[in-house]
């Protein structure tokens, strides 16, 4: 049944202009969840960024740490060699020397060079 209600151009006009269509919700839609999008994505960014320069730190931490603990126990191998040199190396050659020198001076040998 037709009501007799008619709409000019005027109305018609009226209505797009102050009244949203279809169409421009969907372009609205599609702006804001490409703008979110769009923040996700430099949230995803930075926070990817943060942790990035976290673990570089941390890293540069570990590093640091393993090589004062190698540098350590560089000093510490190298204490212990020449504590065993001085303990067991050298008392050997001092032995050995005595003996040599016994040696010459029973069969009156000339001394070795030093």
């Amino acid at each position: 049944m037709y009501s007799g209600v008619m709409f000019t151009k005027a109305d018609k006009k009226f209505l797009k202009t102050n009244f949203v269509t279809k169409d421009d919700l969907k372009v609205q839609k599609t702006e804001i969840l490409d703008a979110v999008d769009d923040k996700l994505l430099n949230q995803k960014v930075e926070i990817l960024d943060a942790v990035d320069n976290r673990l570089i730190k941390q890293k540069e931490q570990i590093l640091e740490a393993v090589d004062g603990k190698l540098v350590k126990l560089k000093e510490g191998i190298v204490k212990d060699v020449g504590e065993y040199i001085a303990d067991s190396i050298v008392p050997m050659f001092d032995k050995q020397d005595k003996r040599i020198s016994r040696i010459e001076k029973k069969f009156d040998l000339p001394l070795l060079a030093d």
